[in-house]
């Protein structure tokens, strides 16, 4: 009779451990599938920008990049969405594919002619 409780117990126990296990399993899998998409959305959003500032926009003068003399901030201009975002820090620009010396310098009053946009950071979406 002590063989046959002790059979159930372990029977009980293994059931439980192969529950626990799954649920730590399917933990660890949300987290995978939650990472994945934190990169899925951080990709979305750097290659939207880049497709919107592209070399052949840029020459083409669809976008712009401008500064003021008076300050460090390198503004993104699309001139057909009569917008401008900030690109900040300087690693984004440069992975865009431009450096500080691609912005032309231009007066407060040219820059104050678009409106503003939320700032493009890639630091937020790495």
């Amino acid at each position: 009779m002590n063989w046959i409780w002790l059979l159930n117990f372990s029977t009980v126990f293994r059931d439980l451990c192969i529950g626990v296990g799954a649920l730590v399993g399917s933990a660890g899998a949300v987290k995978v599938i939650l990472d994945w998409r934190k990169e899925i959305n951080s990709r979305n959003y750097r290659n939207r920008w880049k497709d919107r500032f592209s070399k052949p926009r840029f020459e083409n003068s669809e976008v712009a990049l401008y500064k003021l003399s008076t300050s460090d901030r390198i503004y993104g201009i699309d001139k057909a969405d009569n917008e401008k975002w900030w690109i900040k820090p300087l690693s984004t620009l440069h992975a865009l594919g431009y450096t500080g010396e691609d912005a032309k310098t231009v007066s407060k009053t040219e820059l104050e002619k678009y409106d503003e946009g939320k700032a493009i950071d890639f630091r937020d979406y790495q």
